[in-house]
């Protein structure tokens, strides 16, 4: 086969290809908790996009390569991680620059999240969210305002 293991350490997941087609993001817990990386399509010059106590995971690229957005659990308190039987944490949507130097929060969700998928133009993404009250999975869409250095979600 023409596989080739391109990390070894911790458990690394959600993979997503860089537009550039010279990246891959991905999610590990070499650190203790999840954080988002960054590597080489060889899998050298591994780094971290994020450190931070809560998980961050799930990274996807921005079609045009700018962003990324990813889900965290960073603004969650353990009460919100505890209110449902499966004790797992809501999620939110960050954004990062595909530097790591601009970080930006979407909007106040908190809630059980899925995958994101981008527009091809950048200026949408959408989450699924599962609604612990009802007990079902829809899809939200957030728009996203470019203004100068200022991004803007006017509709999430």
């Amino acid at each position: 086969s023409n596989s080739t293991q391109l990390t070894n350490e911790g458990s690394n997941q959600n993979p997503s290809w860089a537009p550039d087609g010279i990246h891959i993001l991905f999610d590990s817990d070499r650190n203790g908790n999840r954080d988002v990386f960054q590597m080489e399509l060889n899998g050298e010059n591994q780094i971290a996009l994020t450190n931070h106590p809560a998980n961050e995971f799930a990274p996807v690229w921005s079609p045009n390569g700018t962003m990324l957005a990813y889900l965290s659990e960073q603004d969650v308190t353990q009460e919100e991680c505890t209110q449902d039987a499966s004790g797992e944490c809501p999620q939110e949507i960050f954004l990062l620059d595909s530097k790591g130097t601009f970080l930006r929060k979407v909007a106040d969700l908190k809630q059980h999240l899925g995958g994101i998928i981008w527009s091809p133009d950048n200026q949408y993404f959408a989450v699924l969210v599962f609604i612990l009250r009802t007990q079902k999975w829809f899809f939200m869409t957030c728009s996203l305002k470019h203004s100068g250095h200022l991004l803007t979600f006017p509709s999430c």
